[in-house]
């Protein structure tokens, strides 16, 4: 049963999960505000302090001084953009391997 475990049955069910969720009231719309400049820190300091439940909603983010709708695409650009911050050596979050080819958890990170 090769198809059983394939990317496209797991959307679906991925999706198919998100949607029960929304519907039983576990979630709720979430607009982020956020100066590209300050990527990291912003979604930091708003999303930290939100609960598993809360977390579960739809994102959409509004970057401030810019102007356009969030259809989609801010929110992919939101995403690939805080990534790449999170792997910045200045948080400490990540460190490279020895050799350096890959990231793992810095150790001497307190998160």
């Amino acid at each position: 049963m090769p198809n059983l475990l394939d990317f496209e049955n797991k959307r679906l069910f991925f999706r198919k999960e998100i949607k029960k969720l929304r519907r039983a009231g576990y979630s709720r719309d979430l607009t982020l505000y956020i100066r590209r400049s300050q990527i990291f820190t912003d979604a930091f300091s708003q999303l930290c302090h939100l609960t598993a439940n809360e977390l579960k909603g739809r994102i959409s983010v509004d970057f401030t001084g810019e102007r356009g709708q969030d259809v989609g695409g801010l929110t992919r650009d939101f995403f690939i953009e805080l990534s790449k911050e999170m792997f910045n050596q200045n948080y400490s979050l990540f460190k490279k391997s020895d050799n350096g080819s890959t990231y793992m958890p810095n150790p001497k990170s307190y998160i």
